[in-house]
């Protein structure tokens, strides 16, 4: 009955002294190891057995059983449960299935028990099941966990018998699935990596905590799992907590090696790594590294960053014009014809001597700062645009000419400054000769002027990059000569173009080879 066997008794009645009494032999006969150390340490909280089995209530024993609403019976449709756990401080909640019968589904998308390392479903998810078959022990990180129960309208079952414990924290081994990483660098795998593939139907959640005032640095050395739209299937999820705040930052999930980034920072001292599998595919698994850096560097950068941006909503901007000769002009207080005294002198020095500038004066500076955004940012129309669109590039042979295939990264828009674009290659059509270290992930920092020139720029979009740059530094390129959605027609057609060039040149090169022999 324990295994999931579908024989049931004739009288319902029986069933939960049934199952209790099971319980309570393969407790005592096959689980000894945790019997001592329960009763090596006894409940602080509550020390006699508790049976909890009513639903959204929050629990604060040592130790106790969760049993479905209605068990032994079948749990009503439309159901919505959540046990929320409690233990001692600087203690880890176990939980052990007993008994497991909970509509089957693919990928449990219908009845379902999922399990929180806290207590809220924004906290990293470290279990979800369903059916027949026992899930394994499953351990938190923390001193608390939700467990979730619902169900649809169709199909039900029995439910589900477990027990939850108070243990103490066990710290990650190389291999293990899971565990605490104490320190300021540390690294950890997935299981059986790199040997073999890593198991189905597995959660292992790392949790790294590192000393006050530090923040976590995450990287991915090696990636490979299995993929899918969305990563429905097989996923690595990390979450960040902020310095001073409980709540956790969504740092990303990822199942692509295109989709990792170099590294993944959190803004405290903590980070959680979840990686679930699901009942079919795997692949070999991930292997990563994290170190720490002081967390005052960055919360010095913010605090320049916000006392710009403060002074920015400050300062006065005006429409401008950039000077022609000189960085800074001044005005004359002349009014274009208001008063004539003299008609005919008027009419005659009018075209030679006064030049009427009813708006578009240019205002003196009058602050070091104000001077510096007005030569930068130079903006003689509405759109922020100081000169015409550039005109793209066809001379695809040309050896200055780069076509690149990115993806965006990050945007970042401040009032009377340049936007500035992150772009993580993905591929390197060409290139100029000068731009050695340019490479797959590589980033670029786009600086643009005239953003109506460009399209849209959205996080996590595809664009190509195209144009003309006599630069040594890939890093930054400034107002790009084309920048256009990823369109795989364009693609191809800048492979072909590339790959023509390459050959035009190896025959211009043979060709001058064998006019040397000749000679």
């Amino acid at each position: 009955m324990i295994c999931g066997d579908d024989a049931r008794p004739s009288t319902r009645a029986n069933m939960s002294w049934i199952l209790l009494s099971v319980f309570l032999i393969s407790c005592f006969a096959g689980s000894a190891v945790h019997c001592q150390e329960t009763a090596a340490n006894p409940p602080e909280i509550q020390t006699e057995t508790s049976v909890h089995q009513t639903c959204n209530e929050t629990i604060r024993d040592s130790w106790g059983y969760l049993l479905s609403p209605n068990y032994p019976n079948n749990y009503d449709p439309n159901t919505v449960c959540e046990y929320r756990l409690i233990v001692e401080q600087g203690r880890n909640v176990e939980i052990t299935f007993r008994l497991m019968d909970v509509e089957v589904s693919g990928n449990c998308m219908n009845d379902k028990v999922e399990l929180y390392n806290g207590l809220t479903t924004s906290q990293p998810k470290i279990g979800k099941y369903c059916g027949t078959f026992r899930p394994p022990v499953v351990v938190s990180t923390t001193n608390e966990m939700l467990l979730r129960f619902t169900s649809d309208g169709s199909r039900e079952g029995y439910g589900f018998m477990a027990t939850f414990a108070s243990v103490i924290p066990l710290l990650a081994e190389p291999g293990s699935c899971g565990g605490l990483l104490l320190g300021e660098q540390g690294t950890f795998h997935s299981v059986n990596f790199p040997k073999s593939n890593y198991p189905n139907s597995m959660t292992c959640v790392w949790h790294i905590r590192a000393p006050m005032n530090r923040e976590v640095v995450l990287r991915f050395n090696k990636f490979h799992i299995e993929s899918s739209q969305d990563c429905t299937y097989d996923k690595v999820t990390v979450y960040g907590k902020e310095h001073g705040s409980g709540e956790l930052e969504f740092l990303g999930k990822y199942c692509k090696l295109a989709q990792v980034p170099d590294e993944l920072v959190a803004g405290g001292n903590q980070m959680y790594i979840t990686f679930s599998t699901d009942s079919s595919g795997n692949d070999v698994g991930f292997g990563a590294s994290y170190t720490t850096r002081p967390i005052n560097l960055v919360s010095i950068s913010r605090g320049v960053d916000e006392i710009e941006r403060k002074l920015d909503s400050l300062l006065p901007t005006f429409p401008t014009r950039r000077p022609a000769t000189t960085r800074r002009t001044t005005t004359t207080t002349t009014a274009p014809t208001t008063t004539t005294t003299t008609a005919p002198a008027t009419t005659t020095t009018a075209p030679t001597t006064t030049t009427p500038t009813p708006t578009t004066t240019v205002l003196p500076t009058t602050t070091r700062r104000a001077s510096r955004r007005t030569t930068t940012t130079a903006t003689p129309d509405s759109t922020g645009c100081s000169s015409e669109c550039p005109e793209p590039s066809t001379n695809a042979c040309n050896n200055q000419f780069y076509a690149i295939y990115g993806r965006v990264g990050k945007v970042r828009k401040r009032p009377n400054r340049p936007l500035t674009v992150l772009i993580i290659t993905q591929k390197v059509i060409k290139m100029p000769r000068s731009w050695a270290g340019l490479k797959r992930k590589s980033r670029i920092n786009l600086v643009i002027d005239c953003p109506s020139c460009y399209p849209h720029f959205d996080t996590k979009s595809k664009v190509l990059l195209t144009g003309i740059s006599s630069q040594t530094d890939p890093s930054t390129i400034v107002n790009p000569t084309s920048v256009g959605l990823y369109k795989k027609k364009e693609y191809k057609r800048l492979r072909k173009m590339s790959s023509a060039c390459r050959r035009a040149r190896r025959r211009k090169r043979n060709r001058n080879k064998r006019n040397h022999k000749k000679v």
